[in-house]
């Protein structure tokens, strides 16, 4: 859930961000198959990233990257278990499944997993495109990893 942020003065970079999650949050909000997966955040973040619980061990990211034009989404698992499974007998199926390839990383006490895509984030217009591309493959995520798949 995005954290309302204190009113105290925001930079530049926090503030493009602020007007980019207000966006995605308001077209998140008019698009019935993303309300049916997820709680729209009711605040714009002031960061780079916002995150939705999907429910244990995971939740859903995406993010962006002004500077190299690149939105991200992915999937933080809280144990390793979880992602273990996932990169060790899952990893060909999930790819195949979302049609992308993946970026896997291990932590000490987790792992992640992030897609990533290059759009002009520099034109205002062209942050539909990532809109709507970031909560089309959140939905196919999601799906993708609520699944009881046989491997």
């Amino acid at each position: 859930m995005a954290i309302k942020s204190p009113d105290r003065p925001r930079t530049i970079l926090q503030e493009t961000y602020r007007r980019f999650w207000e966006g995605f949050n308001l077209y998140t909000k008019c698009n019935l198959a993303f309300c049916k997966e997820f709680k729209v955040h009711p605040y714009p973040s002031v960061r780079s990233y916002q995150d939705y619980h999907i429910g244990e061990p995971f939740h859903i990211v995406v993010g962006i990257n002004f500077k190299n034009d690149e939105i991200r989404i992915g999937a933080y698992f809280s144990n390793l278990n979880s992602y273990r499974f996932w990169s060790e007998h899952g990893k060909q199926w999930l790819e195949s499944y979302l049609n992308r390839h993946l970026s896997w990383k291990q932590f000490k006490t987790k792992g992640s997993i992030h897609t990533f895509k290059f759009i002009n984030l520099t034109e205002k217009q062209r942050w539909e495109k990532a809109y709507s591309t970031m909560a089309d493959t959140m939905i196919q995520l999601k799906k993708a990893l609520m699944q009881d798949i046989k491997l």
